[in-house]
């Protein structure tokens, strides 16, 4: 969910991530590389961020790298310097892959170990959850306030938004 913040699996990291959450992490040994995947649609745009957890004893700088679904690399595309944020249209539906790995920080070429945040946000398109004020299932019912939002077209709804059968599903469940 939106603004939840996790950590990262044990090594070797690879995960899923879903947009807007934060997923804290670490490069260690030095050397190491985590991977993350996250779904895309086609036109969906993004913005994916690795940033250095501040007080760390280092030059540590996390880097990181796009791939599409079919395995081609989106960013940084070739002679870019590596980048540590990518803003992005998705050129087509599938799991996107994101490799964060450190370059050598700020110092030169040493490999250094550390600890960074990384998220991927949806800017728009698909991605994008239904509004709060709109009525997905066009039973009169924003969002918001709809407690059954899948109720069948045409059906008579009570001031939740749910359907009798929805409603006696429901007391049914309990």
């Amino acid at each position: 969910p939106p603004g939840r913040v996790r950590p990262c699996k044990t090594e070797p990291t690879e995960m899923f991530v879903q947009h807007g959450e934060q997923i804290d992490c670490r490069i260690d040994p030095a050397g190491d590389s985590d991977v993350f995947h996250f779904s895309g649609n086609t036109g969906d745009r993004v913005f994916i961020e690795v940033v250095a957890k501040p007080n760390q004893d280092s030059d540590f700088d996390p880097k990181l790298r796009l791939y599409a679904p079919d395995g081609t690399l989106l960013h940084p595309v070739p002679n870019e310097a590596d980048i540590r944020q990518v803003d992005a249209q998705l050129p087509q539906t599938g799991t996107y892959t994101v490799r964060v790995y450190e370059i050598g920080g700020f110092a030169g070429n040493q490999l250094l170990p550390g600890d960074y945040a990384f998220t991927v946000t949806c800017l728009g398109g698909s991605c994008l959850p239904p509004s709060l004020f709109e009525d997905i299932d066009g039973d009169g019912e924003v969002n918001a306030t709809d407690l059954c939002p899948s109720t069948p077209p045409e059906a008579e709804v009570d001031q939740n938004g749910c359907s009798q059968e929805e409603f006696c599903t429901a007391i049914d469940a309990t």
